[in-house]
């Protein structure tokens, strides 16, 4: 049985290749695969070619597993156009890319969907009130590109509504996969947790001790 959610949306084929390859991805960025994996379904169906023709942009379509636009794929070193005729385990390899700036800091689903979205504001991922804008891009102009993110519909996006939507797009039954992740990785893996604690209390014995002797 796979490990990953929405694997069965890729071809059986190629499920194994694209499942490990995923699997190393996440393990290189320091976060967890299934974030990936939900985040690609939301994006782009986990279909690597997939281009977004409702909102055009000015000099083309975002394109692919995380909907690369024509500025950021340049930036990456590719384009939109190559990046549509890969496959899913190559273009993932453009995914680790664009990811890899924000390794360590990829430790919830909100946070690597936030570096999908609008990275600029990753910084601020714990203000809720935070209005993403930016020198170059106004608030309504973000709003008005993103119009299911204005929950209220004031003509702005904040982080609160960012994080209200991300929850609304996350099926149910999945929600302990998404959310939850830390837990389960407690307790499937409770050996390495209680092997860290008695290390732990190893050295507080060892300091106890050594405050001792320098105290007699």
């Amino acid at each position: 049985m796979s490990s990953l959610l929405y694997i069965d949306l890729v071809p059986s084929q190629e499920q194994a290749v694209f499942e490990q390859k995923v699997i190393d991805v996440a393990a290189r960025l320091q976060t967890n695969p299934n974030w990936l994996m939900q985040v690609m379904k939301a994006e782009s169906g986990l279909r690597a070619d997939i281009q977004n023709t409702t909102y055009p942009l000015h000099n083309g379509y975002a394109t692919g597993l995380i909907q690369f636009v024509p500025d950021t794929a340049a930036t990456l070193g590719t384009s939109t156009n190559a990046l549509k005729q890969m496959s899913r385990v190559e273009q993932m390899d453009w995914v680790y890319k664009y990811y890899s700036p924000y390794t360590g800091q990829l430790n919830s689903y909100f946070a690597v969907y936030l570096v999908t979205f609008f990275p600029a504001a990753i910084s601020h991922a714990d203000d809720d009130n935070y209005v993403f804008e930016t020198a170059r891009i106004s608030r309504s102009a973000i709003a008005k590109s993103n119009p299911n993110m204005d929950i209220n519909g004031d003509g702005m996006v904040t982080m609160g509504e960012f994080k209200e939507r991300i929850k609304q797009s996350v099926r149910q039954q999945y929600w302990n996969d998404i959310f939850m992740a830390p837990v389960i990785f407690v307790k499937n893996n409770i050996w390495m947790v209680a092997i860290l604690t008695i290390l732990a209390m190893g050295i507080t014995i060892a300091i106890i001790k050594i405050n001792s002797k320098k105290s007699k």
